[in-house]
């Protein structure tokens, strides 16, 4: 490995670990989700044998789950703003490099051009580019360093936990019934074809 760095391989590794950490919020997205399905199927169990004591705690971890679920959420979407950020830079970038070296072609050929100016400007529009580089930086670090304290369960109404469940209980109660009359029926042709 080298011991120093293009800018090309700096922005290439750092392009990776944006992908790394995408990748890694959608497989906790995806716990999450599969988190909540099990917090339901146990919320409804809670629910048909009446234990409010069990409701109370799989409600709590259900909101605290919507809420890390919903904070993921808002990570890749700052992620994905950043990196569109990221590239209209590099574009202006190139461009202003672009600029740059058209500048210097037409300056040797023709003294008469200020150079030094045209290349002020061009460069000046660089440290804009640069320092909006860092901003992006900047923001993709607050984005990732303040998700612990924003974790709350208060994002999550008790209504909203209710219905949650509510929906599950009316589903397993309809499969269940559904299971029955599913079985009757066959015990019933079983029956008819004896």
């Amino acid at each position: 490995m080298a011991l120093f760095k293009s800018e090309a391989e700096r922005r290439t590794e750092r392009n990776l670990q944006i992908k790394r950490a995408l990748r890694e919020i959608q497989k906790n997205i995806q716990r999450n989700d599969e988190m909540l399905e099990s917090f339901k199927k146990k919320a409804v169990r809670a629910k048909q044998i009446g234990d409010k004591a069990q409701m109370k705690v799989i409600c709590g971890a259900m909101k605290r789950t919507f809420a890390l679920k919903r904070t993921q959420e808002q990570q890749i979407l700052a992620i994905e703003v950043a990196m569109q950020i990221k590239d209209q830079v590099e574009s202006v970038n190139a461009f202003a490099e672009a600029l740059r070296a058209v500048s210097r072609a037409i300056g040797a050929t023709f003294a008469k051009v200020d150079v030094a100016s045209d290349i002020h400007e061009y460069e000046r529009a660089m440290g804009r580019a640069s320092t909006l580089s860092e901003r992006t930086d900047l923001f993709l670090d607050a984005a990732f360093g303040s998700t612990d304290s924003e974790i709350s369960g208060d994002t999550i109404s008790d209504a909203e936990i209710d219905a949650f469940i509510e929906e599950a209980t009316v589903e397993a109660e309809t499969s269940l019934v559904d299971d029955r009359v599913s079985a009757g029926l066959e015990r019933a042709r079983k029956e008819l074809q004896r």
